[in-house]
């Protein structure tokens, strides 16, 4: 009985984490882009847009968990409502274009997650995109990637994503409420396997 009541507590604390997480975490994306087709070792720069209009309500896109990027601050520069925060840049959906810019040494795959947080009802929806350019700041071809966050068709906010290039990936990263869930069913398979042992 001892056994039975530790689970029953174990779920709880889970379901209450998972709970808790949901109420306040963001959508969030793992976006990645493999800069090999702009050459190996070629200097170069990605610029990370995040932009709104009047009709937009405030949202940010914060941008953490930064891979495969040289983090020297020399390499970064933001303009307009952006900002280095704590592991990483957030964004501000104001009008007109709030940009991370990052010099790269192209060749390997840069990764980040990307969280919105904020209002998704307006008509005008709030884009963040992702441009590479040459170093001589020409862009190469059109946008990469433009992620609109708005209200989706079930009424939740999310975002839509319109990958313009093969060299980028984009996926929503499951929401905590989603893995407690998954821990409560592998809980649950464990319990029952047990039980069909003894």
């Amino acid at each position: 009985m001892t056994l039975f009541k530790h689970i029953l507590r174990t779920l709880a604390l889970v379901l209450a984490l998972g709970a808790a997480g949901q109420a306040a975490a963001g959508t969030m994306y793992l976006v990645s882009v493999d800069t090999k087709q702009y050459g190996v070792g070629s200097n170069g720069f990605l610029d990370f847009v995040f932009s709104g209009s009047g009709n937009a309500g405030p949202v940010t896109a914060t941008m953490s968990n930064l891979q495969g990027f040289d983090l020297d601050p020399a390499n970064f520069d933001t303009m307009n409502d952006a900002s280095a925060v704590a592991g990483g840049f957030q964004l501000l959906n104001s009008a007109g274009f709030n940009d991370v810019y990052y010099k790269a040494t192209f060749g390997g795959v840069f990764s980040f997650l990307l969280t919105f947080e904020g209002d998704a009802s307006a008509l005008d929806f709030s884009t963040f995109s992702i441009f590479a350019l040459d170093d001589q700041e020409e862009q190469i071809g059109g946008s990469l990637l433009e992620l609109s966050y708005q209200l989706l068709s079930n009424g939740e906010a999310g975002a839509l994503a319109d990958v313009q290039a093969a060299n980028v990936g984009v996926a929503q990263v499951p929401e905590p409420g989603a893995l407690a869930l998954a821990g409560l069913g592998l809980l649950m398979l464990g319990f029952a396997r047990r039980q069909r042992r003894a």
